[in-house]
């Protein structure tokens, strides 16, 4: 029963590191900020706080101003069960940092959910 459990232990630290690397890459964020979508790079934080997202390109038209590599989210570490935290920061004047819940749907879908407002909910897809 101790191996067992030593194992399952071993199983999840392992795993969740793993997992914050599936978030890693490039992503289009479904919701539509000012009628456009836009790409998101999720990447390593430049001052090692987790992943950071940034708007890098708009999917199809163009993207308002300051909203070019916006950093979106930042210091996102993994909470177990394919569940992150971080902070988010939509690029809406009205809404300032708060905290962000992502959840892994699928092997190319992610959710992230944030204060009650609609701007702050939505969903990513990984691009290839």
């Amino acid at each position: 029963m101790r191996a067992l459990l030593f194992s399952l232990i071993a199983v999840i630290s392992i795993a969740s590191p793993s997992m914050a690397q599936d978030l890693r890459g490039v992503w289009l964020d479904n919701k539509a900020w000012d009628g456009v979508q836009a790409v998101v790079q999720m990447y390593d934080c430049e001052d090692g706080s987790g992943l950071c997202a940034r708007i890098v390109r708009a999917y199809q038209g163009q993207l308002a101003a300051g909203q070019e590599n916006y950093l979106l989210i930042r210091g996102v570490k993994p909470r177990g069960a394919g569940t992150f935290e971080g902070i988010i920061n939509p690029p809406v004047s009205f809404v300032g940092d708060s905290k962000v819940t992502i959840k892994i749907k699928d092997a190319v879908t992610i959710s992230y959910s944030s204060c009650f407002l609609p701007v702050c909910k939505g969903t990513m897809t990984r691009m290839q």
